[in-house]
């Protein structure tokens, strides 16, 4: 899945449903979210290391193949994990350390606890820097048609986490 995807699906359901005026006028408005979201954050520099936990244990977050590893990068950001090929990869806490992410982020209704038991590892610079940051919960796991709220609230969170490395 892609975000250019999203739209045709939704254009596809909104032929099957009879109602393709609304589907395109969603398509349409999509489009120009997701074109203002890239024009305003892709390009931003320095790029930004991005540890994005799904679950805590096991410790799991997501790969490559995942649209969360597009938001990241649309974001301006690097998924550290971003290299592996299984959609939602466990990880252990030694491959987190290593990796060294500037900024951690979840989106599970339970991600304040989870963010706090990262606080321990004093040495990564997402801890150092105070950049552990809680989404709306289920803003970016359920890809559906308000997506763009939860990819600009991870853009907006990657933003703050590149001012914060100056």
């Amino acid at each position: 899945n892609t975000f250019e995807t999203l739209g045709s699906t939704v254009q596809r359901i909104g032929q099957l449903a009879g109602t393709t005026g609304p589907a395109g006028r969603w398509v349409r408005d999509f489009d120009t979210r997701l074109a203002a979201l890239r024009a305003r954050y892709a390009s931003q520099k320095p790029t930004v290391r991005v540890f994005y936990q799904v679950w805590n244990r096991p410790l799991i977050t997501v790969g490559g193949p995942q649209l969360i590893n597009q938001a990241i990068t649309l974001c301006g950001g690097r998924n550290v994990f971003g290299g592996l090929s299984v959609l939602s990869p466990t990880i252990s806490t030694e491959a987190v350390l290593q990796a060294d992410p500037q900024l951690i982020i979840t989106s599970s209704p339970r991600g304040a606890a989870w963010l706090q038991d990262w606080k321990r590892y004093p040495r990564i610079s997402a801890v150092k820097r105070d950049q552990l940051v809680a989404l709306s919960p289920n803003a970016l796991p359920r890809m559906g048609v308000d997506v763009l709220d939860g990819v600009q609230q991870l853009c907006s969170a990657t933003a703050t986490a590149r001012k914060a490395i100056h």
